[in-house]
């Protein structure tokens, strides 16, 4: 299947009109005439790792209330999403890049729910619902590439893709992003969990 080729609520990933440092296009994949960039296309997020990492700190501070914690979580994706964050253009030559990082970010998120909410004895749902609210809007991704399908309503995926703010640059942001909020989470699902007990 040609992601490429299909239309945005058939690729696996996202057409994002807010990418700030693209190759300058106009139309799908045709350079602009004007060598004025169209701010137009992009094909990944942020690392789903950061917002399982965000979404579990904010669960374990919101652990009483696991519904606000999983609000909070899906605020803190759209937050993040406003930010400069790593991102690839929309060319087919991006698309193997783009399956070797989302599959590695995808076993690091794993590792990440298995790290944060293993010792979470007592907050353990609030965490879970921190990290389901923060990691919800990218369902998209795994379920256009295994599913071929994109459950996210149109008006929503329309508009998480126009907030995005992405770079293929910013990897290294992104790693410092990472160690940041797993420090971060790390400390307050152990807080969490002593309050708790």
């Amino acid at each position: 299947m040609n992601h490429f080729q299909s239309t945005p609520n058939d690729m696996l990933v996202t057409l994002h009109r807010r990418y700030d440092s693209y190759t300058p296009t106009e139309g799908p994949e045709r350079p602009a005439a004007n060598g004025k960039s169209s701010q137009r296309g992009a094909n990944a997020s942020m690392l789903v790792t950061n917002h399982v990492l965000a979404g579990a700190a904010i669960g374990a501070v919101l652990h009483r209330r696991p519904a606000f914690a999983f609000a909070a979580g899906v605020a803190s994706h759209l937050a993040m999403d406003c930010l400069p964050h790593w991102g690839l253009p929309r060319v087919p030559e991006s698309h193997d890049r783009f399956l070797e990082v989302a599959k590695r970010d995808g076993l690091a998120g794993l590792a990440g729910i298995a790290l944060l909410t293993g010792p979470a004895a007592g907050i353990r749902s609030g965490v879970l619902a921190g990290i389901a609210g923060a990691t919800l809007l990218d369902v998209d991704k795994p379920a256009r590439h295994f599913l071929d399908r994109n459950p996210v309503p149109a008006p929503i995926q329309e508009f998480h893709e126009r907030i995005q703010r992405e770079a293929p640059h910013r990897m290294r942001h992104e790693m410092l992003i990472a160690a940041g909020l797993l420090a971060l989470s790390g400390f307050l699902v152990a807080r969490g969990r002593r309050i708790a007990v």
